[in-house]
């Protein structure tokens, strides 16, 4: 299971003295975190061994590539955890890698994304420890934007290299030397064309780029001074205003933030405020002839978010910004009305939008000021509790008369949520009292809606007030109202109200504190009053679930679909799904057992008293027991588990069982017995013997529709065994659960994260768990691979019942399961190593794994027994049987399985990223929760890098049979499982390279040879598709070399599809002459640096100094090889 490491010998990584610039806090949360910083240090360790070995050998492609990569990766996931030294390092090895004149473009392009990545966090390292220069980058940015190219021939680059490079530009501003600014003036300022009237686009688009906003304050009249008063100048007095003024804005924008309050803006205050008001557009009436024409034209030359973020970073108590704001506010206020909708109400709220999010921004950067090189702000230009009051009340009045607009309650909504960080007890009431009136309103229904969206954007700063304020006690009252208003015909509306009641719910204690004044003698006047009005709790869960279960009952018997399921995307379906997850996500889970008692019992008896036809109503009453589960797992679990159990055990019977078909009523209780298995929390390892009379009960039916379904289940069993969960529900039940004098829950309301005494439960697996494994192999999956042996004897029904088994046997237990193992094979010919980063500290979470040894059958390994079981069957059904392509789609996911298969998909792990940092986040502990929970499965996919054997070989041989069937379904399946493959493994395209080269030149174009046509289809498709084929060679000219003469000596394809791949293939080859560089020597200085990464350790004793000489004369050869 743990991949072999190769070992640094010339250093001790445990012992290294090293001091990391920023280690994500969230780290060490996490169970295995004592070995993980060992760890984190011995991947930074071959990174540098790695990078210095690259640049040594003078190898930029994949060597240098893949550790660049690397550095990105670590970033990703670790955070800062390198030295200052190692950071300034990378920065000026990327930078003088740019420097190359020999530079291709997506070389460029992924070394301004590492650069970018090591420069976002700017605070970490000071122009006094480094220096840019500027004319590196200007010399690309040449290239790239094609300033002034002669021959007017547009350059084919990247999609996404001007957007990184000009990042990267902006980013390295910061450590261009005090003599740039002028030097950048000097080589532009001339050509921009001031005088002419007609401003040259891409020259003031470059120069606002480069020119540096960020300075020390010595450095100032070096800096900004030598530019400020010109441009703004021209700003105001040229006669034509175009996209150019975007970039200067934005560039304005930064020039503020960076130095807050060491600009004089009130010369200039009127002119601003003036364009922010005809950017917005409004629509004015003349009353000399009754019409109307719009301020500000039809260009829209800049964004109103850029000035938003402006204005903020303007605005001090010295200036007269608050003036202008207030004048602006009163001015477009009637606009802002939903009697004048119009374009103008998202331009007007988009800037608010912005303004708002800035300051507060601003105020947290005030507030809690960070450690960095630039100069903090004035302690008389910082804004003070007064300052933000006047703002918010100026601001306030549009955003209210906005609240009902018909196109931006959205946007309100996050208005509302940022001035009530910012002032809540100026905007929590005026929510409050919006909500209440809607409530009662007859002629506006919608009104609610959109009130209850901005309830639930001052949700956090009402709950974390209430006990401070009147206002708190309004809000048990009216979530308790909620309910009366409940339409089960109008979809919309209800799905509001469950977002409202899920969001307070989620942040909600549920817990009765009607008896705390009793026994706790420090509560003030309001806390009693919000004491005594908990006791509603009750009475909001009960009647919400009753509410629930009457809408499940309408739902179930008025959808009747037979032997077929209810479609999940219809209205009706979707909310009732919002609603079994609001209420079993949050209100069970947060509340008492004295609260949730009645509405739990509710739930069991509701599911033991209804059977639906609706499959879809199964599956959700089931989901509703497995979070009553969730919440009590001792007085829930058998009681349910003996209800769908019992059923199945009715229902199927010796006749059932060799049906095609079976009575949906199996069907349903089969999907939902697997939705109320997906409970999160207690381990089922106990009840192994009831899953096996489970499985005992449907592995006889053969109908594949009860296949595919109890196939699930099966999977779902072995995850429930094998993962390692973050469950606090148990520590938080046992919480809510104190007695009153212990736990008051109105202090917890929207409980705020405390780094010094958050805990969290991880439930690992253990040796009966890994037992309980074992035990259903030798059920189900052993089986499985013996029938599947003999495949003549089978209908093509029983093989795929086979391969659906083991496929969902082997994703289930993924995660205890070894790799594929075989002799390990280099996939390229350099000496730069990429050694494997091995996650060990993963996988001691399952110290049943370390002290028994991984999960096998009698010492065999179980992904390669599949694998040759597999392979063997694919062999027979193509010789045979090929027109069965159910069986070969079921191949196609098992390799993917067997080659990637880890306990989590890459998909789930980077549905939501988790930033390095949390500062700018609410700071709630189900944040933090989920946050947590994301970064270990992120570990798991990320840092598990494995390296290439002769299994892999073999599948991937076989997969190409598949990639070159005669079905186009077969060769889409496996060309997914391919594309998969080559982002996880980065070299494994060569493996298929040169078949593709092979299955190309040996097409036929006769008409009657539709086995090599369809070859040739699957080849084509797969190289023009998938760039990382061409991308991750030694030599991309050889193997376009290559490319190309397979293209030249095939027959011309004569059907319309195929002569489109044709010419598709023959573009992208033109192409390559225009992106990739023929000659790259490396930069000696470069080269030095690789001599600098190894004065902390002695040199890889893989690399001797004939090597490096050899080297030399090995690019030469390389260069004059690609060109010839």
């Amino acid at each position: 299971l743990l991949c072999a490491m190769s070992k640094v010998n010339e250093v001790d990584v445990v012992k290294m003295n090293r001091q990391p610039l920023h280690e994500r806090f969230i780290l060490k949360y996490l169970p295995y975190y004592d070995k993980l910083k060992e760890e984190v240090t011995e991947h930074i360790v071959k990174i540098k061994s790695g990078l210095a070995s690259s640049l040594l050998l003078r190898e930029c492609r994949p060597g240098l590539q893949f550790w660049i990569s690397q550095i990105e990766s670590m970033i990703n996931v670790y955070g800062y955890c390198f030295t200052k030294e190692d950071h300034i390092m990378f920065v000026k090895i990327i930078y003088e890698l740019l420097a190359s004149p020999d530079i291709d473009y997506p070389t460029a392009e992924y070394l301004c994304t590492a650069l970018v990545a090591l420069l976002k966090k700017w605070y970490y390292i000071s122009p006094k420890d480094l220096q840019l220069n500027w004319k590196v980058l200007f010399a690309l940015y040449e290239r790239v934007i094609a300033l002034d190219l002669d021959d007017g021939f547009q350059e084919v680059v990247p999609k996404g290299l001007p957007v990184v490079l000009t990042n990267a530009v902006k980013l390295s501003s910061m450590y261009f030397s005090k003599e740039a600014t002028q030097e950048i003036l000097n080589r532009l300022r001339p050509s921009i064309g001031f005088l002419t009237g007609q401003i040259k686009m891409n020259i003031f688009i470059t120069l606002c780029n480069f020119l540096p906003a960020a300075m020390s304050p010595n450095e100032r009249e070096c800096g900004y001074e030598l530019w400020f008063d010109e441009l703004m100048y021209w700003w105001q007095n040229m006669p034509n205003s175009g996209m150019w003024e975007y970039y200067f804005v934005e560039l304005l924008q930064r020039l503020a933030k960076n130095n807050v309050g060491c600009i004089d803006w009130n010369p200039h205050m009127n002119f601003i405020f003036n364009k922010i008001l005809r950017q917005f557009r409004l629509s004015v009436k003349d009353t000399r002839d009754s019409s109307n024409f719009n301020l500000g034209g039809t260009v829209k030359s800049y964004d109103l978010k850029i000035m938003g973020s402006l204005v903020c970073y303007m605005a001090t108590p010295k200036n007269d910004v608050l003036k202008y704001l207030d004048r602006l506010f009163k001015a477009v206020q009637s606009y802002c009305h939903p009697s004048n909708s119009g374009k103008w109400q998202n331009a007007i709220f988009s800037f608010i939008e912005a303004l708002c999010l800035n300051i507060c921004e601003r105020l947290n950067r005030e507030r809690c000021p960070r450690k960095g090189w630039l100069a903090t702000i004035p302690d008389d230009c910082q804004l003070d509790d007064q300052y933000v009051s006047k703002l918010v009340s100026s601001i306030l009045p549009c955003v209210q008369a906005g609240m009902f607009g018909k196109g931006s309650s959205a946007i309100v909504a996050s208005c509302f949520h940022y001035l009530s960080r910012m002032d809540p007890a100026a905007v929590v009431p005026i929510v409050l009292d919006s909500c209440e009136s809607s409530l009662l309103s007859i002629t506006e229904p919608h009104r609610m809606q959109q009130s209850l969206a901005s309830m639930i954007s001052v949700g956090l700063p009402l709950l974390r007030l209430a006990r401070h304020d009147a206002n708190g006690l309004r809000l048990i009252p009216f979530l308790k109202s909620l309910q009366s208003t409940i339409d089960v015909f109008d979809f919309s509306k209800i799905s509001t109200i469950l977002e409202t009641l899920s969001y307070f719910f989620q942040l909600l204690p549920l817990v009765d504190n009607c008896d705390t004044p009793l026994f706790v003698d420090n509560l003030n006047d309001i806390e009693k009053e919000l004491c005594a009005g908990t006791a509603l709790f009750e009475d909001i869960v009960d009647g919400f679930v009753d509410w629930l279960l009457y809408a499940l009952t309408s739902y179930g018997n008025n959808v009747s679909n037979g032997n077929s399921n209810a479609p999940d995307d219809c209205p009706e379906a979707n909310v009732y799904k919002e609603a079994v997850s609001a209420v079993g996500r949050f209100l069970l889970a947060n509340s008492s057992d004295m609260v949730v008692k009645n509405a739990m019992e509710n739930i069991l008896r509701f599911a033991e008293e209804n059977e639906f036809e609706s499959g879809m109503a199964m599956v959700y009453i089931a989901e509703l027991c497995c979070y009553a589960c969730e919440a009590n797992f001792d007085y829930c679990f058998k009681r349910i588990w003996n209800l769908y159990f019992g059923r199945l055990k009715s229902m199927i019977t010796e006749e059932t069982k060799n049906e095609e078909e079976v009575h949906f009523l199996i069907i349903n209780n089969i999907m939902a017995l697997d939705q109320f298995l997906r409970f999160q929390g207690k381990s089922i390892v106990e009840f192994v013997d009831d899953m096996l009379e489970l499985f005992d009960l449907l592995l006889p039916l053969q109908a594949p529709t009860a296949v595919n379904c109890y196939s699930v289940i099966v999977e779902t069993v072995l995850m429930q065994l094998t993962e390692v969960k973050l469950d606090d529900a148990e520590r938080n039940k046992e919480a809510l659960n104190q007695s009153v004098d212990r736990f008051i829950a109105i202090r917890n309301w929207g409980e705020q994260f405390d780094s010094k005494n958050f805990q969290m439960t991880w439930k690992f697996p253990g040796q009966a768990e890994v037992d309980a494994v074992s035990r259903i192999f030798e059920k189900i999956l052993y089986p499985q691979l013996r029938l599947l042996e003999q495949p003549e004897k089978l209908t093509k029904n029983q093989i795929v019942k086979c391969l659906n088994l083991t496929r969902h046997c082997i994703s289930g237990a993924s995660v205890v399961l070894p790799f594929m193992d075989g002799k390990l094979i280099d996939v390229t010919s350099s000496k730069v190593p990429r050694d494997v980063i091995a996650n060990h500290s993963v996988y001691d979470c399952y110290p049943s794994i370390i002290i028994g040894g991984p999960l096998d059958c009698d010492g065999k390994n179980i992904r390669n027994m599949v694998k040759d079981t597999v392979n063997n069957l694919l062999d027979y059904m193509l010789a045979n049987r090929e027109h069965e392509t159910a069986v070969l789609e079921e191949i196609c996911w098992i390799y993917q399985d067997l080659l990637m298969s880890r306990g989590c998909s890459m998909k789930q792990t980077f549905a939501t990223d988790v930033d390095s940092d949390d500062d700018d986040d609410d700071d709630v502990v189900v944040v933090v929760g989920g946050d947590l929970g994301e970064l270990f499965r992120k570990r798991l996919v990320c840092d598990c890098e494995m390296v290439h054997n002769e299994s892999h070989t073999e599948v991937f041989s076989k997969l190409f049979k598949l990639l070159t069937s005669p079905y186009n379904e077969i060769r889409e399946y496996a060309r997914g499982v391919f594309n998969n493959c080559f982002e996880t493994f980065p070299f494994s395209s060569k493996f298929v390279f040169d078949m593709l080269l092979d299955t190309i030149a040996k097409y036929n174009n006769d008409s009657n040879d539709i086995a090599s046509r369809a070859r040739f289809k699957g080849a084509m498709r797969m190289l023009h598709d998938c760039n990382e084929i061409i991308r991750f060679c030694d030599s991309i000219w050889q193997a376009t070399y290559k490319l190309w003469m397979s293209l030249a000596r095939c027959p011309f394809p004569r059907e319309p599809l195929e002569i489109a791949m044709f010419m598709k293939m023959g573009k992208q080859i033109q192409s390559c002459f225009q992106v990739y560089s023929i000659k790259f020597t490396m930069p000696e200085e470069v080269v030095k640096m690789g001599h600098l990464l190894c004065e902390n350790f002695y040199m890889p004793s893989y690399i001797t100094e004939a090597d490096i000489e050899e080297a030399v004369v090995q690019e030469r050869q390389r260069n004059e090889n690609n060109e010839q």
